[in-house]
Formats: structure tokens, C-alpha cells, sequence
């Protein structure tokens, strides 16, 4: 199967807006590229998002951009660099509810086992919350 040129080359963005996947914000002139069919079709993605990019930092600033981007536009499967920073982050925090507690034991067992599962809406909410209190 051959692979769509605008998949591939991308194209020149035409106007302000930001990453599908990271909310990275992309400017007129940048490279962008269609998502295969595949991973989503439709959507347009920054060039660390559709080709791996080892140098790409995935810090605390980067996880909050993504998951309050991702809070908008549908779920958010965190990968495991992700799952990383996200556990690391919540260990200067106290957990406060119970659905924070939970959140964060289920993805403690994630990164555990090396599958990071797919998070709602409302586990992206809790999730938020305790990185908000982290990046303080």
C-alpha cells in the first residue's frame, strides 16, 4: 500500500492553530502532516507528532499542554515516556479524593505492565488536577 504524498511530505500550514495530538501550537509556514487512516485520517499533526522524534523533551509543561489540549477534542492514552513523568509528578503531591488515588494506582499498574490504557474525560479532569498542583 503506498502512502498519501500529504501523509508523507505534509504541507505548509496556511494559518495559526495547534497540533491534533500535543496542542503544540503550530505557526503559517510550518510543516504539518495528515494523520494515516490508520491513526485518526482526518486530523493534522506537528512533525514531532507524526514522526518520532527521540529529542523531543517530554516533560511536565509538555504532559499539561497535551492533557488539557486532549480535554477538548476526546480521549488521551498517555505512552509510556508520558506515564513516566506523570507518575514521577504526582509523588511531590497528596492525593486528595479517592478518584485520584484510584487514577494513579491504575496507572501506576499501567506503566507496570507496559499498556497504557485509554482515559475519559473524567480521568483526564482528576488527572489535570493533581498535575496543576504538581507544576506549582
Amino acid at each position: 500500500m503506498r502512502m498519501e504524498p500529504i501523509v508523507r511530505y505534509g504541507i505548509k500550514s496556511r494559518f495559526d492553530n495547534v497540533c491534533a495530538l500535543c496542542g503544540a501550537p503550530t505557526s503559517v509556514g510550518d510543516r504539518i502532516y495528515k494523520l494515516p487512516d490508520k491513526r485518526g485520517g482526518r486530523k493534522w499533526v506537528c512533525a514531532a507528532c507524526r514522526w518520532e522524534d527521540e529529542e523531543r523533551v517530554i516533560d511536565l509543561p509538555f504532559v499539561l499542554r497535551k492533557v488539557d489540549h486532549r480535554m477538548g477534542v476526546g480521549p488521551y492514552t498517555p505512552n509510556l515516556a508520558e506515564l513516566q513523568v506523570i507518575l514521577g509528578a504526582a509523588r511531590g503531591v497528596v492525593l486528595e479524593t479517592d478518584d485520584e488515588v484510584f487514577l494513579f494506582e491504575l496507572l501506576d499498574q499501567c506503566l507496570e505492565a507496559r499498556r497504557p490504557r485509554i482515559l475519559s474525560r473524567a480521568k483526564m479532569s482528576t488527572l489535570l488536577d493533581v498535575l496543576r498542583r504538581a507544576a506549582e
